[in-house]
């Protein structure tokens, strides 16, 4: 529990709107930003983002890199360690064309969180997740 917030966005025209249906072929800009409990600014901390796809569960590690978490060791995977500023953006995804990717349909739910070195078992995430729904229906 905590007095962190988080925001998620999906945009396909560089932020002036946002949503969670895309066509593959858009270029899609993904990102979060998770205003933190007060009590944590300026402790050094770590940020984490993952994936869910279907039944499995992606976690975006240090490379920027989303790789299967069932083929990582550590259950915890941060992507940045960094002392925590009041404000964090996110950047999950930038210019990612679904379609690049062989991708024409897709449903994945995104989940961004944060811990704290002195604690690094506690992670502060949101419980309704960033979806991102690709589909080459017209629907």
């Amino acid at each position: 529990k905590s007095d962190a917030q988080f925001q998620g966005q999906i945009s396909a025209d560089n932020g002036r709107s946002f949503a969670s249906r895309f066509a593959p072929d858009e270029s899609l800009e993904i990102s979060a930003t998770i205003l933190m409990d007060p009590d944590h600014v300026g402790k050094s901390g770590f940020l984490m983002v993952a994936a869910q796809v279907g039944g499995e569960i992606l976690v975006l590690n240090e490379g920027r890199e989303f790789v299967n978490a069932t083929h990582v060791k550590d259950k915890i995977i941060p992507f940045l360690h960094k002392t925590l500023e009041q404000s964090e953006i996110i950047r999950i995804a930038s210019g990612l064309i679904p379609k690049s990717l062989m991708i024409n349909n897709l449903d994945v739910e995104f989940f961004v969180g944060y811990g704290l070195v002195e604690n690094p078992n506690d992670i502060y995430y949101h419980q309704k997740p960033l979806v991102l729904s690709v589909s080459d229906k017209k629907n």
